[in-house]
């Protein structure tokens, strides 16, 4: 065998190896690709199967603003200027009666004057309900999602240690968690059996922090005992 062809056979064995080196690595990288994206499934399955109760609603700014005002009621919030405004409505209310039965200049003037001041004061304590219940309302669909350790608020994991009262109002569902957050669920978001879950399920997770505010607090018992 002359040295040209010892050449072309020693370069035909070289370009051979080289394309199965090649074929093996793609096999391979193709292989890694698939079994990579099975483990990635396998994650998602498993995260998926922690929650086994889930719902969504599209939030709507008067719901979200009446129930930021139920939470303000059923903590406490703003007491004395709730109070405040009660008085001056009634105030109100007193010289608009006393300007009908007299046509007293001095009464309709008290009367637009107490109106204005009750106005300006309930304007001044709801901004802030009305900042979060536009923004609210602005985020789109909600998402709300139990799991085991934790509840689901939309994009937020919170451990159920971290919530620090629920209130079941009349048309929605309150939960304050770390210390000053507030999520507000409205009761039309689930029917009548997934509202009956959610209330179980989230007593059983939080215990006494689950408050009804619909129910009456039971009166006393009487003590009959004979004196």
């Amino acid at each position: 065998m002359d040295m040209e062809q010892k050449e072309n056979l020693t370069q035909q064995t070289s370009e051979q190896v080289s394309e199965e080196q090649t074929a093996a690595e793609t096999e391979a990288f193709v292989d890694g690709e698939t079994f990579g994206s099975e483990e990635t499934s396998e994650e998602n399955v498993s995260r998926e199967t922690n929650i086994d109760f889930q719902f969504s609603f599209e939030p709507k700014y008067e719901e979200i603003f009446d129930g930021l005002d139920e939470t303000d009621t059923a903590d406490g919030t703003n007491k004395k200027a709730r109070k405040l405004f009660v008085a001056l409505a009634a105030l109100m209310c007193i010289q608009l009666v006393y300007f009908v039965f007299t046509r007293s200049g001095i009464a309709l003037v008290f009367t637009a004057v107490l109106g204005a001041m009750a106005l300006v004061l309930k304007k001044r304590t709801q901004k802030c309900n009305t900042e979060i219940a536009k923004a609210f309302a602005s985020e789109g669909t909600q998402i709300v999602a139990l799991g085991a350790q934790h509840i689901v608020l939309n994009e937020k994991q919170v451990p159920y240690e971290q919530v620090k009262v629920l209130y079941e109002l009349k048309r929605c569902f309150s939960i304050i968690y770390q210390e000053n957050h507030v999520y507000i669920i409205p009761k039309r978001a689930m029917d009548d059996q997934q509202k009956q879950e959610f209330s179980a399920r989230m007593q059983e997770k939080i215990g006494d922090a689950y408050q009804n505010k619909m129910k009456k607090p039971a009166a006393p018992a009487k003590d009959h005992a004979k004196k």
